[in-house]
């Protein structure tokens, strides 16, 4: 995780100032394997998974400081998402269960299930959206998919979507 997020900021130090460009940056997290650095390790208080997620928490700053740092966070779409609900796991062979029982920690929030669950909980997902100069703080109800990113970022670019059937809705009415 760490070369990743090294070699994503150091494309944003490259190209920010040659106009625009996209950068595609998968988390390995908050997936399996789970295994944050020494540097993230009992920093969560919700054991080894809190602490992964917390370091990919880090690995988002540190895109976000590195659009800051360039000057180009405010005309820059950062979208950050996750996949579908939280696995719930606790991260340690040591201490079978869930960080829901072992923590306390509910990381799908107000909603039934987890990972895998035909519930809310298992499919639900953080959906963030920074564009200073286009959205406005707050949240939104609104249900969307992460495949409507593509017609949004046609829109975006003014770019024609492939004739025929389109499953993808723009975003930018939002």
């Amino acid at each position: 995780m760490p070369a990743l997020t090294r070699r994503a900021v150091g494309v944003i130090d490259r190209r920010a100032q040659d106009g625009p460009f996209f950068l595609y940056f998968p988390l390995t997290g908050p997936h399996t394997p789970i295994a944050p650095t020494a540097e993230f390790r009992g920093q969560s208080e919700a054991g080894i998974y809190g602490d992964w997620v917390l370091q990919m928490d880090d690995a988002v700053g540190q895109v976000a400081a590195a659009l800051e740092r360039n000057g180009i966070a405010d005309n820059t779409i950062l979208i950050v998402a996750s996949d579908n609900g939280s696995p719930g796991r606790n991260g340690s062979t040591e201490a079978p269960g869930t960080v829901v029982e072992t923590f306390g920690h509910n990381p799908s929030w107000i909603l039934r299930g987890m990972k895998a669950d035909t519930w809310d909980g298992g499919h639900r997902i953080p959906f963030l959206v920074r564009w200073p100069d286009r959205v406005q703080p707050g949240t939104s109800d609104q249900l969307v998919c992460l495949f409507d990113i593509f017609a949004t970022m046609a829109e975006v670019i003014a770019a024609e979507l492939p004739a025929g059937p389109q499953d993808s809705r723009s975003l930018l009415p939002l």
